[in-house]
Formats: C-alpha cells, sequence, structure tokens
C-alpha cells in the first residue's frame, strides 16, 4: 500500500513538472526604433542642456530629434558652450540682504548694471533678480 502512494505522488509530481516545462504564450514587445548611442558633441550637450535646466533640449537630444548646433571640441582644450549666454559666477555681499542665503546653488535670471550710488564700492554692480 505504501509503494502504491509513493507511486502515486511520484507520477502526479511528474505530470505536474510536465506541464509547468511547457513553455508559456510570450509577451509581444511593441517594436521601438533603436537609437545609437551619443556621440560625444551630444553628451556634452546633454551635460550643458542639464547644467541650464532646459529639459526640452535635453530630451530632444536623447530621443534624436534636436536640429540645433551641438558644441564643438577645441583640440587639447574644451567644448564650446551650447548656452553661450549663460554666466556661472559667485556673488559677493549677499550677507547683507535677508532672504537671498535660501537661492544658494540654485540657478536663475538676473539684471546685472552698474550701482553708481554705492557709497561702500565704487566699482560695486547691482543684481536685480527677475
Amino acid at each position: 500500500m505504501t509503494y502504491v502512494i509513493c507511486g502515486l505522488i511520484a507520477i502526479i509530481l511528474i505530470v505536474i513538472m510536465a506541464v509547468n516545462s511547457k513553455p508559456s504564450a510570450t509577451i509581444q514587445k511593441p517594436n521601438r526604433p533603436t537609437r545609437p548611442l551619443l556621440t560625444d558633441a551630444e553628451r556634452e550637450a546633454v551635460r550643458q542642456a542639464d547644467d541650464a535646466f532646459d529639459w526640452n533640449t535635453h530630451n530632444a537630444i536623447i530621443n534624436g530629434t534636436y536640429t540645433g548646433p551641438l558644441p564643438e571640441h577645441v583640440v587639447g582644450e574644451y567644448w564650446t558652450d551650447l548656452y553661450p549666454d549663460i554666466y556661472h559666477t559667485k556673488i559677493a555681499g549677499i550677507n547683507f540682504r535677508k532672504g537671498i542665503k535660501k537661492l544658494a546653488g540654485t540657478y536663475f535670471d538676473v539684471h546685472i548694471e552698474a550701482d553708481l550710488k554705492n557709497r561702500h564700492d565704487k566699482n560695486a554692480i547691482k543684481i536685480i533678480h527677475a
């Protein structure tokens, strides 16, 4: 009797394993066009777009739909700028204005003009946040 029960269990296990080993229905993936790897100029353009928080240009370069100029590499030196009008700098004197410290490390557009009325520094410039 024990042999019969063990034999039945063995047959059931073999049938279960045979059923599970059959290939299941495969999921059809949509055909998406493959894009080649980014060139060095495209990678540099993506880096500059990220620095400028220009997500439209970033996505267009990644998707292969960007039609604008790409940075050029000057041999042995640097890459040309995708955004020649953006200037990164540190601002001195922010300790004298309330609320300005919370802007530290952020990017924002400013207007710069000579501050001729500054009694502490005759070469001072006025930075006006838009």
